[in-house]
């Protein structure tokens, strides 16, 4: 039975930021190196300093990424050994092996063995009368009829019926073989979509507690201003709100990655929390570029619906085939009793013979059943045109996706640049009093939407390649 494959979940929107330290940082404007140092001599400004600092580098937080290859490929493989439905699909196909041996057993000869007794009443005899010797009588048959023996029989010529009925078995053995090369295959690709779906969200809620880390260290320095009379109650109202959204969404993402764990879980049939760690990165090798993506020849759900268009045609052959003779030999022997003249004694009898049978009229079911299995083939015909139109359909949609998210992953990055760079010019100005502690938030704040927009890019785009992968038949285990 053909597994459908489910849609890709959409990626979470999440705002997101980085932490790391710095001592000091250099900022290049004009073609003049500006240097500045971290020597403020209030140690709430120094600790600001420090906590926007923090953000010029976030990019190198999962700059090293460990490969996928083992842990993924691995996850597939348990996936496979384990998963009871795809064990479903195998016995489905051991069943449809053991039909086309049923099949196959037709052209063979049937010998079978008989052993039967009769008894008769009345008994048929004739009772006559002979001169000069009085009454006489012949009897038939003995009133106890004993009859041991063996019966062959075997098809000599059944004008292609057994043939069809075995091409028609095997056709269907191999759609039961792609049904199991398809349930694999969706399985190792949803294994690898949840897969990725873990590293997603470790990655945010990695960034987002750097961020709870952030605002609440803002929190403290806004606290020690205000008691220093630098600052008003508003701004740490304001952080405090930041604060606990940021926490909200840790706790949401939280719940959807222990859901995914669990999904993956009962997918390879054992607890994975362990298996994947955070420096988990979206890159994996056995997700390839072809060079022609539009050949789908390869997609499972192409090659099952052209299976189908060849069983429906056996099925149009066997119709055909059942208006025609069948010429068969038949042929028997064995011991018994009720042979002339000593009717009462066993003896070794046998026979040989050939027989013709021919349909003459059926009541027209030849010519329905016939018309019925055409219909069939149209039907499997256009099954096959549309999972075409789907096929190519989403292969272009997967291609324009991976286009897309690959430009937006590299605008991202100078996206990513400019936030830095803004950070670094709000830091200066709030050094120098130019700026609020308010508006060096909202320059640590669209360097955070940089750095997750990134991560988000980079987590579509691998979702875009395993889709495209997934449509051309790529096989990844």
């Amino acid at each position: 039975m053909q597994q459908r494959q489910q849609p890709w979940p959409k990626p979470i929107k999440v705002l997101s930021v980085y932490r790391c330290q710095f001592s000091e940082y250099s900022l290049k404007t004009d073609n003049r190196q500006l240097k500045t140092e971290n020597s403020f001599n209030s140690p709430n400004m120094k600790s600001i300093s420090v906590l926007a600092l923090a953000l010029l580098t976030s990019s190198l937080a999962f700059a090293q990424q460990q490969p996928n290859d083992e842990v993924l490929n691995g996850l597939i493989r348990q996936s496979i050994q384990y998963y009871p439905q795809l064990k479903q699909q195998q016995q489905a196909l051991s069943l449809s092996e053991s039909r086309t041996q049923m099949a196959e057993a037709a052209r063979k000869p049937s010998v079978s063995g008989d052993a039967s007794y009769q008894y008769i009443w009345p008994l048929q005899r004739v009772t006559f009368e002979i001169p000069g010797l009085g009454s006489n009588a012949i009897q038939f048959a003995p009133r106890n009829n004993y009859n041991v023996g063996v019966s062959v029989s075997q098809t000599v010529y059944d004008w292609g019926k057994d043939a069809a009925n075995i091409d028609k078995a095997r056709t269907e053995s191999l759609l039961s073989q792609q049904n199991v090369d398809l349930a694999t295959h969706q399985l190792a690709y949803q294994v690898a979509q949840v897969y990725f779906s873990i590293v997603y969200l470790q990655k945010a809620i990695t960034v987002q507690r750097a961020q709870e880390s952030l605002v609440g260290e803002t929190a403290k320095v806004i606290e020690n201003r205000i008691k220093s009379g630098d600052e008003i109650d508003y701004n740490l109202v304001a952080t405090n709100v930041r604060y606990k959204n940021v926490r909200t969404r840790i706790v949401d993402l939280q719940t959807q990655l222990d859901r995914q764990f669990i999904l993956l879980s009962s997918l390879v049939g054992k607890d994975v929390r362990s298996t994947i760690n955070a420096e988990a990165g979206f890159a994996w090798s056995s997700l390839v570029t072809p060079q022609d993506s539009s050949n789908v020849d390869n997609n499972w759900d192409l090659r099952l619906a052209k299976t189908r268009e060849l069983v429906a045609e056996k099925d149009i052959q066997i119709a055909k085939a059942a208006k025609l003779p069948t010429f068969s030999f038949n042929g028997s022997t064995g011991f018994r009793n009720g042979f002339q003249p000593e009717i009462k004694e066993f003896r070794f009898n046998g026979g040989v013979g050939f027989r013709l049978s021919a349909p003459i009229y059926a009541g027209g079911r030849h010519q329905i059943q016939e018309d019925i299995a055409r219909k069939n083939l149209q039907l499997s015909q256009y099954g096959t045109e549309t999972a075409s139109v789907q096929i190519h359909t989403q292969l272009e949609q997967a291609q324009s996706e991976l286009r897309s998210t690959t430009e937006k992953l590299r605008l991202s990055e100078t996206q990513l640049q400019e936030a830095q760079y803004g950070l670094q010019l709000a830091n200066v100005r709030f050094q120098n009093g130019v700026i609020t502690q308010l508006e060096i938030q909202s320059a640590q704040t669209a360097l955070e939407e940089a750095e997750f927009q990134r991560i988000q890019y980079q987590y579509q785009q691998a979702l875009a390649r395993l889709e495209l992968n997934r449509l051309i038949g790529t096989k990844i285990w």
